[in-house]
């Protein structure tokens, strides 16, 4: 998983640390790591504050401040993805018995993660064999979810209901997908 600030600078997860590189592509030196060698990082996401966000193979969130030091958040669940949107982080994840949902996690001034709301039940809602891969937030403020389904993309409107976004079209083509 990767990001790119606003100077054009690329940072990008690999394992247990993240390395920087600057917008010509030359890799740079590792940035900061976690004592954790065994952390598998899927998603990275920055706050407005140029923070790191991120998630692993780990029941936890990883915060990264300008510095590089490392906070970490337990979680209740196993995490997928993550994306942070103002003052919250959106973190798919799975409960130990299954479930897959998204949630969203307030962000403190202090960069600390408050509790939970569920935002959809990716389990009930496309089945067990279905999870959320990739979250972003549309301009009007819609939570879209990409998942490894056959209409892969579902958009959360503020209003809280759900739908498939473009159904039959975005397919995946034969031989592909779950």
């Amino acid at each position: 998983s990767m990001v790119i600030d606003a100077a054009g600078q690329i940072t990008a997860g690999q394992q247990f640390g993240l390395f920087q590189m600057s917008g010509g592509g030359a890799r740079e030196a590792l940035w900061t790591f976690t004592n954790d060698f065994q952390l598998l990082l899927r998603s990275i996401a920055t706050d407005s504050d140029g923070h790191y966000w991120l998630v692993g193979n780990r029941d936890k969130v990883y915060h990264v401040s300008l510095e590089g030091t490392f906070s970490v958040y337990d979680l209740p669940f196993s995490p997928r993805a993550i994306y942070v949107e103002g003052d919250r982080a959106l973190i798919s994840g799975e409960l130990e018995d299954g479930t897959r949902k998204v949630w969203s996690f307030p962000i403190t001034a202090e960069k600390t993660l408050g509790d939970p709301t569920e935002i959809y039940n990716t389990t009930l809602a496309l089945g067990s064999d279905a999870f959320v891969s990739a979250i972003t937030v549309a301009p009007d403020g819609a939570v879209m979810l990409g998942t490894n389904q056959g209409d892969p993309i579902v958009a959360i409107e503020p209003s809280g209901s759900a739908s498939v976004l473009y159904p039959g079209i975005l397919g995946q083509p034969d031989g592909f997908g779950p």
